[in-house]
């Protein structure tokens, strides 16, 4: 029981750190784009086959949960990064 609480709450960190990131990247768009960039919701998923996605429709990017554990921060952050670039395409670009 001790332990899915430590798991629980490590990924709950997990989350909160990529809304900061996030929140962080924004600084190198220009104004305009930057208000047109809503903050989504983030999850860990138990992907195999990609380490992040972004999906439109829930408004989420999802993160792959063995990425986020088994990897540097760093890793996980340009994944982040990645999504990012697909949210900005859709939301800004209209694409």
């Amino acid at each position: 029981m001790k332990s899915t609480q430590s798991q629980t709450a490590l990924e709950h960190r997990i989350l909160q750190g990529l809304s900061f990131e996030w929140e962080t990247a924004l600084w190198v768009l220009e104004e305009p784009h930057r208000q047109r960039m809503r903050p989504p919701l983030f999850r860990l998923r138990d992907y195999r086959r990609t380490w992040g996605t972004w999906s439109r429709k829930r408004r989420e990017i999802s993160l792959s949960r063995d990425l986020v554990l088994r990897n540097s921060w760093d890793a996980v952050v340009e994944v982040l990064l990645h999504e990012m670039a697909h949210q900005f395409a859709e939301e800004v670009l209209g694409a």
